[in-house]
């Protein structure tokens, strides 16, 4: 499902597409979408256990955000992420947890460091 550059899209929108449709959700992006955050990255990495394509550009996900999505979407293989407010410690995570991972695409980081 692509959710680029939709504007309007609200916490509330991509927390009930999770909760509606997350089980059978593969594929999933999410860009330029200002009024997304943590909150819906929590609810993709708790309902959206079958995820396996993940792009997410976004200023407003933290590592919050991208720690739940390492911790419920296993199966991911490919992730990619634009979000600059994301560190180390929300990569370790997603390095640990997400063990199909076959691409991992990383752009525009300003606090992640050598770590």
């Amino acid at each position: 499902m692509n959710l680029r550059f939709c504007e309007g899209l609200t916490d509330t929108g991509l927390v009930e597409l999770a909760l509606g449709v997350g089980k059978s959700l593969k594929s999933l992006g999410v860009a330029a979408c200002a009024k997304i955050t943590d909150i819906s990255m929590e609810a993709v990495g708790s309902h959206c256990r079958s995820l396996e394509t993940l792009s997410l550009d976004s200023e407003c996900i933290h590592n919050k955000g991208l720690l739940a999505v390492a911790q419920g979407c296993p199966t991911l293989k490919v992730l990619k992420l634009q979000c600059i407010n994301v560190t180390d410690d929300a990569l370790q995570a997603v390095g640990a947890n997400c063990l199909s991972l076959e691409l991992l695409a990383l752009y525009s980081f300003q606090r992640f460091t050598d770590k």
